[in-house]
């Protein structure tokens, strides 16, 4: 089972350029509502985009779409998100100072943790929670 997440987002090529360029990100795809496909310099107009890093792959759709997709689900904006996506082997040194650059929300600063992870933990622009994570030691 690969398991790939679908984040909520409120404007799509904010988001974009935020995982493309703090996370190093590749475009894949964006898709208009008629599920035409869209190139990168049109991504403002997807409702739903596929990003990747390697292996993993990151789902955006805007919150309007999944609100429609999903009419039963009670879709209220918030500004707290209560989970984390976590990002392994990251370079989270490099993700610090693109986070810096861009003057994103950085939650707390480059740190060791006792479990052997050099992680840095920061905001996506809809608020979502992510934390980069690289093996700096040895885990329990």
């Amino acid at each position: 089972m690969m398991i790939i997440p679908n984040i909520a987002v409120t404007d799509m090529k904010t988001s974009v350029d935020f995982y493309m360029n703090v996370f190093g990100f590749t475009y894949e795809f964006g898709l208009l509502d008629n599920h035409d496909m869209v190139p990168v310099e049109q991504v403002a107009n997807s409702i739903f985009t596929l990003l990747k890093h390697g292996d993993s792959e990151l789902m955006l759709q805007t919150r309007q779409n999944l609100s429609d997709e999903l009419p039963n689900l009670d879709f209220k904006m918030t500004t707290q998100s209560w989970g984390t996506i976590y990002f392994r082997n990251g370079d989270v040194d490099a993700v610090h100072q693109r986070a810096l650059a861009g003057d994103f929300d950085i939650l707390k600063s480059p740190f060791k943790q006792w479990y052997g992870m050099y992680e840095i933990y920061l905001k996506d622009p809809d608020g979502h929670i992510i934390c980069v994570g690289e093996r700096s030691g040895d885990t329990p």
